[in-house]
């Protein structure tokens, strides 16, 4: 033990107490195109801003306050589900089986 009464950090002991959840490259590979998906979605959006002025009639102020709504609409609701995801996700998905 040291002075503040923890214990010393073993590099070889390390990875042999926890065995690496396999499922973990699901994890990544679903937060990856989670990821990609927002990003393709705010392009789509931003390219669309022309057609969208034109078709509808508008102007860019009004556009700018829907583009707004939206993206509060989604970073809402993104924030909502990582809270859903937290009481009842992580209980199901890292049980040990």
């Amino acid at each position: 033990m040291t002075g503040i009464d923890t214990p010393a950090f073993d590099a070889r002991t390390a990875d042999t107490d926890a065995p690496l959840d396999p499922r973990r490259w699901i994890t990544l590979t679903i937060i990856i195109i989670s990821a990609f998906i927002v990003v393709l979605d705010n392009t789509v959006l931003n390219v669309a801003i022309p057609t969208i002025l034109r078709e509808f009639h508008t102007t860019l102020p009004s556009l700018e306050w829907v583009i707004t709504g939206y993206a509060l609409t989604f970073a809402t609701l993104l924030i909502i589900g990582g809270r859903l995801g937290d009481v009842y996700g992580h209980r199901r998905s890292s049980a040990k089986r």
